[in-house]
């Protein structure tokens, strides 16, 4: 394989995802969640409420403006209390117990389904009350909705069949944008989880079988050979695999399975899959942690990965120009030279971030940027210190190892 000799910071405008690990079930009761998009965070408060800080300049924290903020402030939006949310790259999503689905922030791409390519600084109805929607996915700049039926609906931007084959607008010059909700599959399709990338989509399946489309040109499909986009959705594990969860980012994707073992597979430039290697692309699913690892969740930034164990403890592989990894490297003139020649600092497998007995009950990862939330409201933050990244998303300074955010509780 041909290395890849794009700089991080080049790649970094070309690919994101947005990871949702808020709770999806409705409940009567909200249970606070973080989500982090290419440059802002969000976190869902015990009480329903949103809050949000970092970059801001398409209204992606939806406080009715477009300035930055270094400190959380409240998303204003109205109505009943929301139990999830999602970080598109320069966009926000947020699902109430109404079963009603908001937006806010950048809309070139049709991200808020409205039909038009204005951003909106505060949050924007998508999908009314009773539409019966049960979780969200918000990737760079499209969007997905799943109801109760398993039908999946999405709207956005759809250059790879992210949302389906022949979802073109071609509004202007915005092509490939959907600027309504379509239906991207019918109810009873089995999906009960899905994750988002740059341009491609993995979804569980209730037989735990894990499927993908949209965007495979380093094989993050996993089908065992790259391609450019696909549709229909292609197998990556079949049933029987007891996948339970997936994450997916910069062309790579991980597998969650019951058991606790760890699968990834797609692009690999920077040890992001965490089986040793770097450089080397995989084409099909290989197992990074074993059996009986203790993974209860997995999240992917640009070009690294976190995990969360059941005992509280973080792990963490892959890229770490900006100390997203949190393990105390430093950024200094060598790495950025590294960091230029795409020999930037990096960890080819899993090494521990935060000890057993932290309280971490959740974590989500954008570019650079690491958080854990844990079971007292508390948020960790991590990464995002290097020198072109050392404010961006954060609401402290960047930082080397897990730091807790100051004056900032969900509980």
């Amino acid at each position: 394989m041909q290395r890849n000799r794009f700089t991080l910071h080049r790649l970094a405008h070309l690919f994101f995802v947005g990871l949702l690990l808020a709770p999806a079930a409705h409940a009567a009761a909200t249970t606070p969640g973080i989500a982090t998009g290419f440059h802002h965070s969000l976190a869902l408060k015990a009480d329903g409420g949103v809050w949000a800080w970092g970059y801001n300049r398409n209204g992606q924290l939806g406080d009715g403006s477009t300035v930055e903020k270094a400190s959380p402030v409240q998303v204003l939006l109205p109505g009943s209390e929301v139990i999830q949310v999602a970080a598109g790259k320069i966009y926000s999503l947020a699902l109430k117990a109404d079963g009603s689905v908001w937006g806010w922030g950048n809309n070139a791409w049709g991200q808020m389904a409205d039909g038009t390519k204005i951003d909106h600084l505060t949050p924007v109805q998508i999908l009314p009350p009773g539409s019966d929607v049960i979780k969200i996915a918000a990737g760079r700049d499209f969007a997905f909705a799943l109801k109760k039926d398993g039908s999946l609906w999405g709207w956005g931007f759809s250059d790879a069949f992210q949302l389906g084959p022949d979802r073109t607008d071609n509004l202007g010059e915005r092509e490939f944008s959907v600027r309504s909700v379509v239906q991207v599959m019918a109810a009873g399709s089995g999906i009960v989880d899905l994750a988002t990338a740059a341009r491609g989509v993995l979804a569980v399946k209730k037989d735990g079988s894990a499927w993908g489309w949209g965007n495979n040109e380093r094989g993050q499909l996993g089908t065992g050979a790259p391609g450019v986009r696909q549709w229909p959705p292609v197998q990556a594990m079949p049933p029987g695999n007891s996948v339970v969860a997936v994450a997916a980012n910069g062309r790579f994707s991980l597998a969650l399975k019951k058991n606790g073992s760890v699968w990834a597979w797609g692009y690999n430039e920077f040890g992001q899959l965490g089986d040793g290697t770097s450089e080397v692309d995989r084409y099909a699913p290989k197992r990074v942690l074993p059996p009986g690892s203790g993974v209860i969740a997995i999240t992917a930034g640009l070009f690294h990965t976190l995990a969360l164990k059941k005992d509280g403890s973080v792990w963490a592989w892959g890229a770490n120009n900006a100390g997203q990894l949190g393990d105390g490297s430093e950024w200094t003139l060598e790495s950025a030279k590294l960091y230029e020649t795409a020999k930037l600092p990096r960890q080819l497998s899993p090494i521990q971030v935060l000890p057993p007995g932290s309280g971490v009950v959740a974590i989500s990862a954008n570019e650079y940027q690491s958080l854990a939330l844990k079971a007292d409201g508390g948020i960790f933050e991590w990464g995002n210190a290097s020198p072109e990244n050392r404010w961006f998303g954060m609401a402290s300074p960047g930082k080397l190892i897990p730091t807790l955010m100051p004056a900032f509780n969900l509980r």
